[in-house]
């Protein structure tokens, strides 16, 4: 294979939760395909988002450095979430309904805590418990510091570039980890509750973008992520409920137009560029798909049919850019 003369001086690549393969091209989304070739890749049997983002940055299967699915549910369970039924007994309590007039029990006890905690309400010391239990089960998920080592962060360091992971999971995403494992509450929650939490999330995207552009001159590799498309996957990918897919397609090109009119639009020829999601949605189960989404510059250096060999790809750009 003969790889293109053209040399790069930065890479940036674009995360996106749930960017589903199939709805790009059936939506025809331009916006996601607009950098260069596309494709899909395959992203293993353990879907659990932390994992598969693990596998595409380190280009390892990671199950076997003891990072999996199963073994972050069982660290969960027992650091932290083991304690929630107990809590939610306390906040539910009968006493506690009369003395409100609400019924917390069929709201969701944690639901409601985070809703408030959303809103910047007070919060009771009960529920600033749970808030903090949700917030020490989402920092289990961290990448453990032999496979961080791994990482295309480090390796770009190690070449002496200037790497940037904008709450990139599941290296740095402090505040996008408690999310994730806040979601199940909003999954089945009324239009309201789903509404409030998928502005939150969209509020963050926008947020953690706008720093990106601000500070984008001083970095050579920079990773940039939103769980904005998986949040409202679960919410509304229901392909037997028209109102429903309506406001996912909205969703999907609302997040395609801000990062085109937003970053992409800002950025010059000098920089390789790559989309990519862990994972689609597959309806059938309401929950993640086999397959994730890509797009980028060029296809010169590979073209990933694994989600480790998108690693492999980022690694060969990244020595280009050491070498310029």
């Amino acid at each position: 294979m003969t790889l293109t003369t053209k040399r790069y001086s930065k890479l940036v690549l674009i995360g996106i939760d749930c960017l589903d393969p199939y709805l790009v091209s059936h939506w025809r989304l331009k916006r996601y395909y607009s950098v260069g070739p596309t494709g899909f890749h395959f992203v293993g049997f353990d879907l659990y988002t932390p994992i598969i983002w693990a596998k595409m940055i380190t280009g390892l299967p990671v199950e076997k450095y003891g990072y999996s699915s199963r073994q972050l549910s069982r660290k969960k369970r027992l650091l932290s979430l083991y304690y929630l039924g107990y809590l939610v007994s306390k906040m539910t309590s009968p006493h506690k309904q009369k003395k409100t007039n609400t019924s917390p029990g069929r709201e969701g006890a944690i639901k409601t805590a985070v809703r408030k905690a959303i809103r910047g309400d007070d919060l009771s010391l009960l529920e600033k418990v749970a808030i903090g239990l949700l917030s020490k089960a989402a920092s289990v998920e961290k990448l453990p510091r032999k496979l961080r080592r791994k990482t295309i962060i480090h390796y770009a360091a190690s070449k002496g570039l200037r790497p940037w992971a904008i709450e990139f999971p599941p290296f740095n995403d402090h505040i996008y980890s408690v999310l994730r494992n806040m979601l199940y509450f909003y999954i089945d929650s009324a239009p309201s509750e789903k509404k409030l939490f998928l502005e939150y999330i969209w509020e963050l995207t926008t947020r953690t973008l706008n720093l990106l552009i601000q500070c984008i001159d001083r970095y050579d590799v920079i990773l940039w992520y939103t769980p904005y498309i998986d949040t409202a996957s679960h919410m509304y990918y229901r392909p037997w409920n028209i109102r429903d897919m309506t406001k996912l397609a909205a969703i999907y090109r609302r997040l395609g137009n801000l990062i085109r009119e937003k970053l992409l639009s800002m950025l010059n020829d000098d920089w390789f560029i790559v989309i990519a999601s862990d994972h689609g949605f597959n309806p059938s189960r309401q929950d993640h798909s086999h397959y994730g989404y890509w797009s980028m510059s060029t296809t010169d250096y590979g073209k990933p049919s694994n989600v480790t060999e998108i690693a492999e790809v980022l690694k060969k750009v990244i020595n280009l850019i050491a070498r310029r």
